[in-house]
């Protein structure tokens, strides 16, 4: 801990460690990183999009769905994060929701095939 004492940007320092403890499947050590993180900044996509990994690791289902919404409402529209999040309002019976984002999927990769099979298309 002695370096971020010399760090100028502590958002950065933490999200550094999130990252590096969650491609160490250490993912409790990196979700404590996360949320240090986040105080620094809570409008940061990549810190919503890296929480939802962990959190899907961890199967702390609400969390990851609730940080993906998090990254899909600050500009993330990337097919992996839609074709997850529609995924999860399925399995949550939720098809109004589901419907929509697996449509974006549809709608960027036409041939997604499994956007396609939770459409039934």
């Amino acid at each position: 801990m002695r370096a971020l004492n010399h760090c100028d940007d502590k958002l950065e320092y933490y999200k550094m460690l999130a990252s590096f403890y969650n491609s160490r499947s250490e993912f409790s050590i990196a979700e404590g990183y996360l949320i240090e993180a986040l105080k620094y900044d809570t409008n940061d996509k990549e810190l919503y999009l890296l929480g939802a990994r962990i959190y899907c690791e961890l199967a702390i289902r609400n969390k990851e769905k609730d940080f993906l919404n998090e990254a899909i409402e600050r500009g993330v529209d990337d097919i992996k994060s839609l074709f997850r999040l529609g995924t999860i309002y399925l399995e949550e019976k939720r098809y109004k929701e589901s419907y929509t984002l697996l449509k974006r999927v549809i709608e960027m990769d036409e041939r997604h095939l499994g956007a396609r099979i939770n459409l039934g298309i």
